[in-house]
């Protein structure tokens, strides 16, 4: 996992919000990200993922049933459909 300074400043470069943010680590696996408003929290979620030195950061919401020690079931997956318009 890159450092945390690093994760901070490329959270803010590729997020551009409007409140504040605390990231904070949860274990060497994940963060708790914490926003003071709606808009961000939106912004932040529809992105779906983010790349911080290379290294992909899926961005989940958090649910009561988190197990930190199990594999998330969600699985990013390419399809390519030919010659759709």
């Amino acid at each position: 996992m890159p450092k945390m300074e690093v994760i901070r400043r490329q959270f803010t470069l590729q997020t551009k919000l409007k409140g504040k943010v605390k990231l904070t680590h949860f274990n060497s696996r994940h963060l708790y990200i914490d926003m003071d408003n709606k808009y961000d929290h939106s912004t932040v979620l529809s992105k779906g993922k983010m790349y911080i030195q290379g290294q992909l950061m899926r961005i989940q919401l958090w649910t009561p049933t988190f197990k930190p020690k199990e594999e998330t079931p969600l699985v990013p997956v390419w399809v390519s459909l030919p010659k759709l318009p």
